[in-house]
């Protein structure tokens, strides 16, 4: 099997085909993409680990250690593969470090570490994106709640903003949420429902199963108060 057909599995782990998939989701890809190839894991697994020396087949190889793809599962090797990348600046591992410490995978958790890799994933510019989008949506989260920072819910706003325009789906509902609090803006229940209706249709997982009869119900009688005051 030669490297370069390992070349549309690391487009698709990096984002760098467009599109911005979630760990899980970037699992089921690759899960399909050896089936519909006829590859071996093993085999892929070997060129990856040939290759373990650049940062960004590093980070794949950590990825593949963490779901067991052509190997074991081991959260030691995936931790030691990310750290390796993300400290010779690769942005997804360094997103991915941050989560190893945020809730400690191979590692004692540490928020604070945590944080810096966050926010050194999430501050990056390349020419593929303006910073990792899953960095930026955490660092949101971290500033919403105060966790190894000060809290910031304008922060926290800013960070879910530019997740949401680098086509993240989980920043939707957390601005939903700031919206239907008014936390960091004012409250608005009509952009809540729409940042609601937009993870809805994106199937994000926290927002699949809401029942919004109730923020409709508040909309109207907002509606219905600010046209008996004309």
């Amino acid at each position: 099997m030669p490297f370069i057909v390992i070349d549309e599995l690391l487009e698709i782990y990096d984002g760098s085909n467009g599109e911005n998939l979630d760990d899980d989701q970037i699992n089921v890809y690759a899960q399909e993409w050896l089936h519909k190839n006829n590859y071996e894991p093993t085999e892929v697994f070997s060129l990856v680990f040939e290759k373990r020396h650049l940062p960004k087949w590093s980070s794949l190889l950590a990825f593949l250690y963490c779901y067991g793809i052509g190997t074991e599962t081991d959260e030691h090797e995936m931790f030691k593969y990310y750290k390796y990348a993300a400290e010779a600046d690769d942005m997804v591992a360094q997103n991915q470090l941050g989560w190893c410490y945020a809730h400690g995978h191979g590692v004692d958790v540490d928020w604070e570490t945590a944080f810096n890799w966050f926010q050194s994933s999430a501050s990056k510019g390349c020419i593929i994106s303006e910073g990792n989008t899953f960095a930026q949506n955490q660092l949101g989260y971290f500033y919403q709640d105060g966790i190894a920072t000060e809290r910031s819910v304008a922060k926290a706003y800013y960070w879910y903003t530019k997740a949401i325009s680098g086509k993240n789906t989980a920043a939707l509902y957390n601005v939903a949420l700031l919206y239907q609090g008014g936390l960091g803006v004012p409250v608005d229940i009509h952009l809540a429902i729409r940042f609601y209706r937009l993870a809805i249709n994106e199937k994000v997982d926290k927002a699949y199963t809401l029942d919004l009869s109730e923020l409709i119900c508040l909309q109207a009688s907002d509606v219905n108060a600010w046209y008996t005051t004309l």
